[in-house]
């Protein structure tokens, strides 16, 4: 086999791999972009929900904040707490991730009495493109194919790398 016919063959499969990468690559990029703005999204979702009056006791501590969570039992179980330094933001409270999805997955709560505020407005918009970026929502989500998936073009990646490199090395050192 000559040069030509090995660089016309790692053509063809450059292209394939390129443009089978593309779609899925397209996808976890865009996903990822609007997850790295959920932040401010949420924010902008919910700037009336996540807003508390100031007072002058201090808020409760977050033990405090969170007995009185776990005794709501509809609410399950705590997973996280999300505070600012600002004494008129609501605390964003996380829970631990249920089989049947019985209780939401965060809810916004009054740092100074524990009085639950709401459930935040796009968490299941968030939830879903979560399940998009990282496994294609396909069933079984890190257990499934969609992990296998997207692996696998990010090993795509690397053959296109490598074989890039190679179709646009020059054959003389001068010629470059």
């Amino acid at each position: 086999m000559t040069t030509s016919h090995i660089k016309t063959a790692l053509l063809q499969i450059h292209s394939i791999v390129g443009l089978a990468a593309a779609l899925i690559l397209s996808v976890m990029g865009v996903t990822g972009a609007i997850m790295s703005f959920e932040d401010e999204i949420q924010a902008g979702l919910n700037g009336a929900l996540a807003h508390v009056v100031a007072r002058d006791a201090a808020p409760l501590a977050p033990a405090e904040l969170i007995a009185r969570l776990q005794a709501d039992p509809a609410l399950g179980k705590v997973a996280a707490l999300s505070l600012s330094r600002d004494p008129t933001s609501a605390v964003r409270v996380r829970f631990a991730r249920s089989e049947d999805g019985g209780h939401p997955a965060s809810v916004l709560v009054d740092p100074y009495d524990g009085r639950v505020l709401g459930t935040p407005l796009g968490e299941s918009f968030f939830a879903t493109i979560r399940r998009l970026h990282r496994w294609l929502l396909l069933p079984g989500d890190g257990k499934g194919a969609g992990r296998q998936i997207t692996g696998a073009t990010v090993l795509g990646l690397i053959v296109l790398l490598i074989s890039g490199l190679v179709l646009r090395w020059p054959r003389r050192a001068s010629s470059a």
